[in-house]
């Protein structure tokens, strides 16, 4: 693969923007997440913009912190939530979405909440393939796998969204790809990836295409929490847990670390404590990380 373009400016190594105080396994030769894959097809979720609505999940995310922001009539937001398996994603993002949603006009389609791989016809295909388990898939195969499936959801969901002027939150991105299939920060290294760290950053910067996120969160909590989260969540250990178990995380939570440490629109946030902190935390990073732009 040519090598990649110079990196925009990236925070020393070992550092990473910050905010605030799903143990993934691997099949055949490739590192997996099955829990970032859905057990039935994710299309769309829309956010309602009337905070009254009972309609979507976490509607009572519209909290005192959201409703004071005034509505906001400039270009729409494209967001991402990430983290190792475990730290709250699903949560954060569709609370997210809602208070995305209630500082726009009232009576506007609202926010599209998704979640990767699949809510397209072509992800979901991708998303059965990759989960086959006579199938095996390299992390190199994976990793592009993933990249077509990113691809098909910017160009029918995402793109379409933001040009009727609908904020989008997704769940994973491209942090999610770089720590499972290609991180020098996983077992094996850079030696057990076709790629490079900088040519996979490369290659989801150029294949999955267009829009770019304006912020991608991502939410740090300590491995062995997450671990103790998901655990309980999926009703005890599974055999990839036994298999990675907490060392994987670790390993998976660094790999994040370090892309938010070469990606400017990369925020690491601090998921411990209250559900309402960290969603506080969520929104002022992602208002804070887009401030930036004058049209926000």
């Amino acid at each position: 693969m040519a090598a990649p373009a110079d990196p925009a400016p990236r925070t020393p190594p070992g550092e990473s923007p910050r905010v605030g105080a799903d143990a993934p396994g691997e099949r055949s030769r490739g590192a997996l997440d099955p829990d970032s894959l859905p057990a039935q097809p994710f299309i769309a979720e829309a956010m309602p913009t009337d905070a009254r609505s009972p309609e979507g999940p976490s509607t009572d995310a519209r909290a005192s912190h959201d409703e004071a922001a005034p509505a906001s009539a400039g270009r729409p937001l494209f967001v991402v939530l990430d983290g190792v398996d475990g730290c709250g994603k699903t949560t954060q993002a569709a609370r997210l979405a809602a208070s995305l949603a209630a500082r726009r006009a009232s009576g506007s389609e609202g926010s599209l909440h998704l979640r990767e791989p699949g809510s397209t016809p072509a992800g979901e295909r991708i998303r059965e393939l990759v989960l086959e388990p006579d199938l095996e898939l390299g992390r190199g195969s994976l990793a592009m796998l993933f990249a077509a499936a990113r691809r098909e959801t910017l160009e029918q969901l995402v793109g379409p969204a933001m040009a009727a002027g609908r904020d989008v939150v997704i769940e994973r991105f491209h942090a999610s790809t770089y720590a499972y299939q290609g991180s020098s920060q996983l077992e094996g290294g850079e030696a057990a990836s076709p790629f490079s760290d900088d040519d996979l950053l490369a290659l989801l910067r150029t294949w999955s295409g267009t829009p770019v996120p304006d912020v991608e969160v991502i939410l740090e909590l300590p491995p062995a929490v997450a671990f103790e989260r998901a655990s309980a969540r999926d009703g005890g250990p599974r055999d990839r847990f036994e298999a990675r178990g907490v060392s994987f995380q670790e390993g998976v939570s660094a790999a994040m670390r370090d892309y938010a440490s070469r990606v400017p629109s990369a925020v690491v946030v601090d998921g411990t404590g209250d559900e309402d902190d960290v969603a506080a935390r969520v929104l002022a990073a992602v208002l804070g990380h887009a401030g930036g732009r004058a049209d926000v």
